[in-house]
């Protein structure tokens, strides 16, 4: 988290600007209306979570009347600016009869001495909850389910790379005695569902779960992964993997080694070997 408020945000090939007031992409100012530019400042602040549409109406029009189709209608301009990522979504999520959820691996950067100082972000510094939702994900969590990784790509032996890494994830973080890990066959149900975190954790009794996405690009895997904490929907970590296919069991232990590092365990020495020795399953 970033302790000062940064100048800007980088997602993908953009730059939000905050100094200027302007988006980039790939160092090219993108067109786009203040009330656009406001509506997605806010969206990558809360990046990984919920905006509802109240929520966003108070931040960007605190003293106007707006229907929600002016918003839809900016939401629809910011798509079409933003495009897709390298997954084949939409960087802004639609929830209905919520609101709307910000998709992308947001960083944070502060420019000191002359250099700029990058870091994870997903929460806005003023945002008047942050407090709690420091605490609630500085916890150790003890139990996880890894839901199966959605295969995205059109082919058909992808599948089966898609179930082998999450069932590799599965074996290397049940071999950690603080970590109620779920079987396979606990999770099987949710493949290629599109799943709300809350219910899940509800249905399963977990504390967190791992969603992700898988797509192939010719000889390299790009894997997305994201932790959510299941009594707030929030999320707690992301990242996107882009590695070749021959570099896939070195990536199952740094998605396994990551995850376990952002539950906040407290990993020894001999549960770090463990995590080492992933059982390959493709």
């Amino acid at each position: 988290m970033i302790k000062q408020k940064p100048d800007a945000f980088t997602f993908g090939p953009f730059r939000l600007d905050l100094q200027e007031r302007v988006l980039l992409r790939k160092g090219k100012p993108v067109a786009l209306t203040p009330k656009a530019f406001a509506v997605l400042l806010v969206l990558v602040q809360k990046s990984g979570r919920v905006v509802e549409k109240e929520e966003l109406v108070n931040f960007v029009w605190p003293d106007s009347y707006v229907e929600e189709a002016n918003i839809a209608q900016h939401i629809f301009k910011l798509r079409k600016v933003l495009g897709k990522n390298r997954l084949g979504e939409h960087y802004i999520k639609t929830v209905p009869r919520r609101g709307y959820c910000f998709l992308g691996l947001v960083r944070g950067s502060k420019d000191i001495s002359g250099g700029r100082k990058f870091q994870s972000f997903h929460e806005a510094p003023e945002d008047p909850k942050k407090s709690e939702v420091n605490n609630d994900t500085r916890r150790e969590v003890k139990s996880i389910a890894i839901l199966p990784l959605a295969n995205t790509s059109p082919h058909e032996h992808t599948e089966y790379l898609s179930e082998g890494i999450t069932e590799s994830i599965i074996n290397s973080l049940s071999g950690l005695p603080e970590l109620r890990v779920l079987a396979r066959s606990s999770v099987s149900s949710y493949k290629g569902r599109e799943v709300d975190p809350k219910q899940v954790g509800r249905e399963l009794n977990v504390e967190t779960i791992l969603t992700g996405k898988v797509l192939q690009l010719n000889d390299h895997m790009v894997i997305r992964v994201e932790l959510v904490d299941t009594s707030t929907g929030w999320q707690l970590w992301g990242e996107q993997y882009n590695r070749k296919l021959t570099d896939i069991l070195e990536l199952q232990k740094e998605i396994s080694r990551e995850v376990s590092e952002q539950l906040s365990l407290k990993l020894t020495g001999k549960t770090k070997a463990v995590l080492v020795q992933v059982r390959a399953t493709t």
